[in-house]
């Protein structure tokens, strides 16, 4: 053990040495990204919904729901919202409804309406990939 160590070691403090390897070790562990394989179209559109930090989703195509990931039966109401708006505002893009304690998010994309609940806001931008990535899974399947 050589001096610098023993005196880090008496004071209690970590070495330039430690200091470095811990570094490394917690941007490694930033780096690593943890992959979730999904089997169903369920399982990956949860997965997306965890990254997007939503509580859930309801996408219908106009006549049936194609996935419904915690949904509370409040869709035919919503797509009615959507069909009014866009009747009066035909450039309409997304529908941003907050409630007490929750938003919910109406956005149609590709022929199909996505239903989302949040605990916070959410941009169009945001709602947009999230679509995206789920209809890509809704086609795969």
């Amino acid at each position: 053990m050589n001096f610098d160590r023993l005196t880090h070691w008496i004071l209690g403090k970590k070495t330039y040495e430690e200091k470095y390897k811990e570094r490394l070790k917690f941007v490694k562990e930033l780096l690593m990204t943890k992959q979730l394989i999904a089997t169903t179209p369920q399982e990956h559109a949860r997965n997306i919904a965890d990254q997007f930090y939503v509580d859930s989703i309801v996408v219908s195509n106009g006549e049936s729901e194609l996935l419904n990931l915690g949904g509370n039966g409040k869709t035919t109401h919503l797509k009615d919202i959507l069909a009014y708006v866009r009747g009066k505002l035909p450039e309409t893009q997304m529908i941003l409804i907050k409630d007490n304690d929750k938003y919910n998010v109406v956005y149609p994309h590709e022929g199909m309406v996505y239903n989302l609940e949040t605990p916070g806001e959410i941009s169009h931008l945001e709602t947009k990939r999230f679509a995206e990535r789920i209809h890509d899974q809704l086609v795969s399947k």
